[in-house]
Order: C-alpha cells, then sequence, then structure tokens
C-alpha cells in the first residue's frame, strides 16, 4: 500500500498566534465517506502520550472540539494530501484554535504503531506531538476508498472539553473545493424535466432528460400547498430517467427539480439541479354510466373517481349556462333529479373536485347525459332552470 507523510517536502505546518476563522463561504464541495477509526486514533495517541511521559511532557488530552478539526481534515485528505485545504485554503483557516497550533498529516498507514513510527521518525512531525506547550488534540483517521488517512492538530489552549472514544463508524463529510476540483468529480451536464403526468389516483410520473457523466440522480418535489421541498427519490442507476411518485394527493400543485450526482469511489460531487416543472393535480372526469326517467325526474349515475366530491349539473337551454343541481361527497356517485317537467329534454354534465386547504380544484365537464323525462308534450318551464344557482366554478374548468 502507497504510504506518504508529506514529510519529503514541507512537513510541518505550525501556525503562532490565534488562527484565522472562516472567512467566506465555499461556493463548491464534495461529499467523502468513510470509516471512522476511532480505535486506532486512540491507540495512535496512547503511543504518543507514552513517549510524551518519558520525555516529561504532560499527556495530550483528546479534544472534542479539534477532534472534529481533524476528522474533517482526514476527509479533505481524500481528496486533496496537502496542508492546503482543497478550497484553497491552509489548514488553519475555517477552524478553532488557541495560541499556537500545528497539524501533521499521512495516509496509507494501516495501524496505529506504523503511523506512529512514521511520525517519530519524521523530524518535523515528532516535533510536533512531543512539544510540552501543546496541550489538547484531535486525531482523526478515516478509511476512504481503501486508504488510510490521518490528521493530527494540536493547540495549547487551557480550555479543553475531553473527546470519550466511541466506536467505528461510517461517516459522509462535506469537503469544500475549488471549482477546478469540483469540475473533475461533477456530472458533465444538468438533466432537464421533461414531463409531469398523473393518474386517476393521482400517483404522478416525472420524466427528466440523461445527465452525462453521471451515476444517478436525486429527485425533489415542492408543494405549494404545504410550501415544502423534499427528497422523494434517490435513483442509482443513470438509466433511471422517471420516477411515479406516490406521495402526491389531489389538488396539489407539485413543482419537482432533478438533480444528479457522480460517485468516484467513496467521494460523491452533486451538479447542480435542474430548472423546476410544475403540474396542477386535477381529478379525472367522470362519466355517465347510467340513466333513467320519469314524468317529473331522472335518475342518474356516474363513474367513481378518486376525488373529495362530485357537482351535478344541467344546461339551461335558454341562456347556456351550467345550473348546479346537487353536491355529493366522493362515495356517492348517483342522484335523482326532480321537479322536471314532462316530455322535456334535459342535458346533464358531472365533474369532480379536489379540495385541499379550503380551495376547490375542478376537473373538465363530463360528456351530457342527455334524456328525456316521460309524459305528455310541454313548453319547457323556466322554473326548474329558476330554482338553481349558476356554476360558479364554469370558468375553472
Amino acid at each position: 500500500m502507497k504510504k506518504r507523510l508529506l514529510s519529503f517536502i514541507i512537513v510541518l505546518c505550525v501556525a503562532f498566534g490565534q488562527t484565522a476563522l472562516l472567512s467566506s463561504a465555499a461556493s463548491y464541495e464534495v461529499q467523502s465517506r468513510g470509516m471512522i477509526h476511532f480505535d486506532m486514533a486512540f491507540d495512535t495517541l496512547t503511543l504518543i502520550n507514552n513517549e510524551r511521559k518519558a520525555s516529561g511532557a504532560k499527556a495530550l488530552v483528546m479534544d472534542k472540539t479539534l477532534m472534529n478539526t481533524a476528522l474533517q481534515r482526514a476527509a479533505e485528505l481524500s481528496v486533496v494530501f496537502s496542508h492546503k485545504r482543497p478550497d484553497g485554503r491552509s489548514c488553519f483557516d475555517g477552524f478553532s484554535y488557541a495560541g499556537s497550533a500545528a497539524e501533521n498529516i499521512a495516509y496509507g498507514f494501516g495501524s496505529a504503531n506504523d503511523v506512529y513510527k512514521a511520525w517519530k521518525s519524521s523530524d518535523g512531525h515528532h516535533t510536533n506531538y512531543i512539544n510540552k506547550a501543546y496541550t489538547r488534540t484531535g486525531l482523526g483517521c478515516m478509511y476512504i476508498n481503501g486508504t488510510y488517512y490521518w490528521a493530527q492538530v494540536f493547540d495549547n489552549s487551557s480550555s479543553i472539553t475531553e473527546f470519550k472514544k466511541q466506536s467505528n463508524y461510517k461517516a459522509t463529510k462535506a469537503v469544500p473545493v475549488t471549482e477546478e476540483i469540483f469540475k473533475s468529480y461533477a456530472p458533465a451536464s444538468l438533466p432537464t424535466v421533461s414531463e409531469i403526468s398523473y393518474d386517476s389516483y393521482a400517483d404522478t410520473t416525472v420524466k427528466w432528460t440523461a445527465s452525462t457523466n453521471t451515476n444517478g440522480y436525486r429527485v425533489y418535489r415542492y408543494d405549494t400547498t404545504t410550501r415544502l421541498e423534499k427528497v422523494v427519490a434517490t435513483m442509482d442507476e443513470p438509466a433511471s430517467l422517471s420516477y411515479l411518485d406516490s406521495g402526491v394527493k389531489g389538488g396539489w400543485t407539485v413543482q419537482y427539480r432533478i438533480r444528479p450526482y457522480k460517485k468516484t469511489g467513496d467521494i460523491t460531487a452533486w451538479g447542480s439541479y435542474s430548472k423546476s416543472r410544475s403540474a396542477l393535480i386535477k381529478p379525472k372526469v367522470p362519466s355517465f354510466v347510467e340513466s333513467s326517467a320519469t314524468a317529473n325526474s331522472v335518475y342518474l349515475k356516474w363513474t367513481k373517481t378518486n376525488c373529495d366530491g362530485f357537482r351535478l349539473l344541467v344546461l339551461n337551454p335558454n341562456t347556456g349556462k351550467y345550473k348546479l343541481v346537487a353536491v355529493t361527497d366522493k362515495n356517492t356517485n348517483s342522484y335523482t333529479v326532480t321537479g322536471l317537467s314532462p316530455n322535456t329534454e334535459y342535458s346533464f354534465y358531472v365533474r369532480t373536485f379536489y379540495l385541499p386547504a379550503k380551495t376547490y380544484i375542478y376537473s373538465a365537464y363530463s360528456e351530457p347525459c342527455t334524456v328525456r323525462t316521460s309524459g305528455s308534450a310541454a313548453k319547457i318551464s323556466s322554473e326548474f332552470f329558476d330554482m338553481l344557482e349558476d356554476d360558479q366554478a364554469e370558468e375553472a374548468a
């Protein structure tokens, strides 16, 4: 296994005085995922502290703040092995140190004893960990892409919060990088949301175009009713260019956008988001399936569909306007209309609606069901139509 301390060039990175804090947010990042080896880190510190004790120095204390710093640096070393961070900043920039500080780094050493002996044999690294002025440390060891990455940081702060040894676990670290590094890891192009369709149960299918140099996609859905965006799917195959979203409710206006990603071993780079595309999830249009008539009434039945209710309408031939006959709940798909004139032709329509957040979302009108009542011929009376209100939702079809 290849091993390196960086000791063959500038092995030592020491800062005196208060270290600068993060000055600007990074515009680009990749994610590095690996196993954190607390066991090996603490074993290494035991070896170092044994040597410090023999030399008359006090033991270094594993500090919570510096442990977080060391783990972040270990992850960064998997992207760029340098005392310069992958976004171009100094290894001290962006972290909280007190007084003087130092950093030792290495990779490829597969045990606590190996990395300890390597640092001990390097004057710069040895000077850092044996320095009596240092009081606290953080020592991060992460196994990423088949390699162990090591970072140990020190300072002489009197404010110490001891970090207790934990079980090893896998973790993902966000690593700020330069634009040039990001482009070397990221997908080469963006997808486009090409189609949104849905069925009678509001199950919604979103489709998008392929992105080049990509391992997969993440699907985001924003609902204008709840005003929340969430990840609804992560597609781990580059050939997967559609997703069936069963979490949509009728009446929602949904917006989808897609984000591609590329994996290089344990390093993941997320591309930019596609432009969003939206759709209003309307209920499906029902259709009449049965009708019968007497001299003064008509019985109507229509198909059931996923909705919150139905509106039954009749067309007033005198005005050309739809008049509302009845509103039924989603489980009632039949109705008997009374008060009609004998031997008269009526044209009925039905439409469905969703009612999210107290706002009606209507389907289009069904095809008409034209029925003639029985009995002797009579002049069409306006009395029946006068009793009914206009369909206020007529323009919402």
